[in-house]
């Protein structure tokens, strides 16, 4: 049997009485407690309940249709929509009667006053005739519901049963094997370790992110060896000291067989961070989440306001993390590199193309070499630009843009702690040289510092 519903019509004629009080009544603002002793001291069949006028509420009240909703202080109260006067604030309306022999606030009309009204009682009589039905089949439905969990506690107790007897039987087999192996010597037997309970564990009252499929991997392993033994296993210890990543260690209070379940996977990257000898392995939750904090442009003290402050999931700390952030630089940077070496040979080789373009030889360094011209295009930005386009910030970023080949050719990035303008990363000339196509690129640099190549 499915669980018995009112339909919506009748949840919101409910809604709808509340125009039928008198004047003195509807302009009170009433709780919901109050809402609901008010209709069954009018006429409505106390089977009423504060879940369904709750219901009625939230899902048939869409738009205040029928009444007004305000908040003051904690509570939540309701009035009629279409008394738009205004009487105050509802905790004014109940402060007003300061003195203890003041009258008390006309919730209730007259005892059954909607069986009176001419409107109100035909909506009365279709709402107590569903509110029957539905008390009706809810204890129909309560009563299923016994049947089927008594008929399941049987069944359990049934398996149980079955499963003790099994195990008996199996130890007593075994037990006469032995006996007669070992010439009847007496044999000790450990007894099972008590079961644990899994909310005194350390560490075992916070939140996790978990992989879907090495939790179902783990839930189908648990639950085959559970039933070969014939009990449940019990949780031991929730390590969570490697950031975000979890380790459980579960054993088997019968055979003493322990499970592990993480919650991702551990891995170890192919970069070596600098001034370090090898990659460690690190729970790939870590990674992820210094990559994201690239990828969709946040630093890392919003990533762990976010995720440890809002979230409760633990993190990595602040050192380690560093770490994981430099490991992605680092390889962000030597792609950078050879991207920006290929785009620049691509640009030259492209410019030797172009009609007209006559080289021009020069000597560098006692080295005599030619050099090609292209047409390149260059933007850039900073933190605060002062009114004649001098750089007040303290950050700025410069792109240089081949029109030749259409890609860029180099990025710049600078930090400075005071400085008037930037580092100018301009492509003035790219040289050929005989045997390697190497294009030389001039920084002109004017009164600043700390001046590096963006790692991206």
């Amino acid at each position: 049997m499915k669980l018995p519903k009112l339909k919506a019509s009748t949840y919101k004629q409910i809604l709808s009485l509340e125009s039928h009080y008198p004047d003195n009544n509807k302009e009170i603002w009433v709780t919901i407690n109050e809402m609901r002793d008010r209709l069954v001291h009018s006429g409505v069949h106390k089977s009423l309940s504060l879940e369904l006028l709750e219901y009625a509420l939230t899902r048939c009240n869409s738009g205040s249709m029928f009444v007004t909703k305000r908040t003051d202080g904690h509570t939540s109260f309701y009035r009629h929509s279409l008394l738009t006067h205004d009487v105050g604030a509802p905790l004014d309306q109940r402060n007003r009667l300061s003195s203890r022999y003041a009258k008390r606030l006309p919730i209730n009309p007259e005892r059954d006053y909607l069986k009176t009204h001419p409107v109100g009682i035909r909506k009365l009589e279709m709402i107590n005739s569903a509110l029957l039905r539905y008390a009706n089949d809810m204890d129909e439905y309560n009563r299923e519901q016994i049947k089927e969990q008594t008929k399941k506690k049987a069944f359990d107790a049934a398996v149980e049963k079955a499963v003790a007897e099994k195990l008996k039987e199996s130890r007593d087999n075994t037990d006469t094997n032995n006996n007669l192996t070992n010439n009847n010597e007496a044999r000790e037997v450990t007894p099972p370790r008590a079961t644990i309970d899994p909310s005194s564990i350390k560490g075992n009252n916070s939140n996790g992110i978990y992989s879907i499929p090495m939790m179902t991997t783990f839930i189908a392993e648990a639950t085959k060896h559970a039933s070969e033994c014939g009990t449940s296993i019990n949780l031991n210890e929730v390590d969570k000291k490697y950031g975000a990543g979890i380790i459980q260690k579960w054993d088997c209070p019968k055979c003493g067989k322990e499970l592990e379940l993480r919650n991702c996977n551990w891995v170890r990257t192919s970069v070596v961070e600098e001034g370090r000898r090898e990659s460690r392995k690190q729970p790939e939750l870590n990674l992820k989440i210094a990559i994201g904090t690239r990828t969709c442009g946040i630093n890392m003290e919003k990533m762990h306001a976010f995720v440890s402050g809002s979230m409760g999931v633990k993190m990595s700390s602040r050192n380690n993390a560093r770490h994981t952030d430099r490991k992605i630089r680092q390889s962000i940077g030597e792609v950078f590199k050879v991207r920006k070496e290929e785009n620049l040979a691509e640009h030259v080789a492209a410019c030797t193309q172009l009609p007209g373009n006559t080289p021009l030889p020069f000597e560098y360094n006692g080295v005599k070499s030619e050099a090609t011209f292209g047409t390149v295009s260059q933007d850039g930005g900073g933190k605060k630009r002062a009114y004649r386009q001098n750089i007040n910030g303290d950050e700025a970023g410069l792109v240089v843009h081949s029109e030749v080949t259409g890609r860029p050719i180099n990025i710049t990035h600078h930090q400075v702690s005071d400085m008037i303008c930037y580092d100018m990363c301009m492509i003035l000339f790219s040289l050929c040289l005989t045997q390697l196509l190497s294009p030389i690129i001039t920084n002109y640099r004017t009164n600043a510092t700390n001046a590096h190549v963006l790692q991206i």
